[in-house]
């Protein structure tokens, strides 16, 4: 019997993964905007190169490595920065998930940062342009959740991604230089390790989905291990053949719309306004998001996020609060963001009837409440 969940990890199944191996795919040319670019295993992998790219610049200030990242991000962000000896500050975040680049320069002259590191949330623009960036500080945009959205900083230095997030990709980080070539520096060929134990994962679930067979539990572990895997490689690698095949040959296009049409059918549940409020109520033409993200109110979270796994529906919260964020402590906004944010699945595995389940299992927590 088919399982017909919402949310949870990506798979592909055996005779896909094996379709992949044999197709040519074309890659695209980099935009006339970037100098060069690396297609690399994760998004730490990419933010970890261009730390060290930067270390390579002549024009660097010796011996002095201060950054600012955002209070609002995930463990895998902060990673990297840790691992290239860098001390760290953060910005606050309005409780509409915005900062503005007066506040980022203001941080930045306080601290003598020498990089900034920000990321606009889901798809949608939460960087507030009234002040131009400075030129004494290199920036990294994190675009893994723009990463198809229309959404230009003129200033930053570097862009960089988790391709991973956004469809069945075995692996995949993105990072591209702006203004010139990065410097040479090592790149381990594909990580055939972690690859293995990730690929048994995509087989198993595929089973589990489109058979009901197996054990959940069993391919839930690999795609644990997997992750654990890439959160503790030193060594950088280059994205697996198979992921790259997967990005130069899928229907972007396809892509796209989906993930706008099913968040446009979420908005449309009319009980919003009883269990907290949509982040972004609004969807240009120019946005592709990654998540439908809300608040909960009334200390809601765990309770509607519990009843919709018994829904099947898997809505996880993006993100829970890093250790050292933890320790070191955050603004009220920022800290209310984490304790009331949920998010809920709208990529392109899933179709209208998905969403219409969605605000169905919605309408019944409201009613049992």
């Amino acid at each position: 019997m088919k399982k017909r969940e919402i949310g949870s990890n990506f798979y592909l199944s055996t005779a896909e993964l094996s379709a992949l191996a044999v197709i040519t795919a074309n890659k695209l040319t980099p935009s006339a905007k970037i100098a060069d670019e690396r297609f690399l295993s994760s998004g730490r992998q990419a933010i970890r190169f261009c730390l060290r790219d930067l270390q390579q610049d002549p024009e660097r200030e010796e011996g002095r490595k201060v950054a600012i990242l955002p209070e609002h991000t995930c463990a895998s962000v902060i990673q990297p920065f840790q691992q290239e000896n860098y001390e760290l500050y953060f910005y606050p975040l309005q409780q509409n998930l915005k900062v503005s680049f007066a506040e980022i320069n203001r941080l930045s002259e306080q601290y003598r940062a020498t990089v900034v590191l920000f990321h606009p949330y889901f798809g949608f623009d939460t960087m507030v342009q009234d002040e131009v960036l400075r030129s004494d500080v290199k920036y990294i945009y994190d675009a893994t959740h723009s990463f198809y959205s229309c959404i230009d900083y003129p200033q930053v230095d570097y862009q960089i991604a988790s391709i991973r997030k956004w469809g069945a990709f075995l692996d995949g980080g993105y990072c591209s230089k702006l203004k010139s070539g990065f410097y040479p520096q090592d790149i381990r060929s594909q990580d055939t390790e972690m690859l293995a134990v990730q690929e048994e994962a995509y087989r198993l679930k595929a089973e589990y989905i489109s058979a009901g067979q197996g054990d959940k539990a069993r391919f839930l572990e690999l795609y644990r291990q997997a992750s654990d895997m890439l959160k503790t490689r030193e060594e950088i690698h280059e994205m697996s053949v198979l992921a790259q095949n997967y990005y130069f040959s899928f229907d972007e296009t396809a892509m796209k719309e989906q993930r706008r049409s099913n968040y446009e059918e979420l908005l449309s549940f009319p009980g919003w306004a009883d269990i907290g409020e949509v982040v972004f109520p609004d969807l240009s033409a120019t946005q592709v998001p990654l998540y439908f993200p809300f608040f909960v109110r009334d200390e809601q979270r765990d309770l509607l996020q519990s009843f919709l796994i018994k829904e099947d529906i898997y809505a996880p919260v993006i993100w829970p609060l890093p250790s050292f964020l933890n320790t070191l402590g955050v603004s009220a906004a920022s800290q209310w963001i984490y304790d009331h944010m949920l998010v809920l699945p709208i990529d392109q595995r899933y179709r209208a009837t998905d969403m219409i389940r969605i605000k169905a299992a919605l309408s019944n927590f409201l009613n049992q409440r």
